[in-house]
């Protein structure tokens, strides 16, 4: 009986903290929206802190151009807004990540492993 209790308690849980996001999807919200954004302002600003920022125009240009592309699949005018992009020289890691208006992507992710080489070579 406490089994069932405890089951029923926890669906409400869940339940109650389910939100709709602004794509229209069903998802669970364990933190406010508000806090979210702050955590990740605080982690972008120590990740940026901590590795060096890649400076060569292909791949900046290549993941600003990947970052408009989804921003433009939202549906939002201008993509939600205008999004600071910006590239880790972190060689090792496949990663990206985003919160706010700020996106930062590892060098690796883009497909090159040479400076400049973005996407393979393909470039935007």
């Amino acid at each position: 009986m406490r089994l069932k209790t405890f089951c029923l308690l926890a669906a409400l849980l869940c339940l109650s903290a389910c939100a709709t996001s602004p794509t229209g999807r069903r998802q669970l919200h364990l933190v406010s929206l508000e806090d979210a954004a702050k955590i990740g302002d605080q982690s972008f600003t120590q990740i940026k802190k901590q590795t060096p920022v890649d400076r060569v125009p292909a791949d900046n240009a290549y993941a600003v151009c990947i970052v408009r592309a989804l921003a433009g699949a939202t549906g939002q005018p201008n993509g939600g807004g205008k999004w600071d992009v910006t590239v880790f020289k972190q060689d090792k890691t496949v990663n990206a990540f985003a919160g706010r208006a700020r996106v930062g992507v590892h060098r690796h992710l883009l497909g090159g492993q040479d400076p400049g080489r973005a996407g393979g070579g393909a470039g935007p």
